[in-house]
């Protein structure tokens, strides 16, 4: 399962149209991802998605 999940990952932010984001897991909130695009000194919270969801089509396009 571990080697899935990292492959699916990989293959996410290998895509053209969303290499820009980030996630991150909350210490005490690792079943949340939350998804951001850092731009100098800006943060932007694009998403916080519960970690068993296909969160691939939810990134697509932002």
């Amino acid at each position: 399962m571990v080697g899935t999940t990292t492959r699916t990952i990989k293959a996410i932010f290998e895509e053209d149209d969303i290499v820009n984001i980030r996630k991150w897991s909350v210490k005490n909130f690792k079943k949340y991802l939350i998804f951001y695009r850092y731009d100098d000194d800006i943060i932007e919270i694009l998403r916080v998605i519960h970690a068993t969801r296909d969160f691939a089509p939810l990134l697509r396009g932002l």
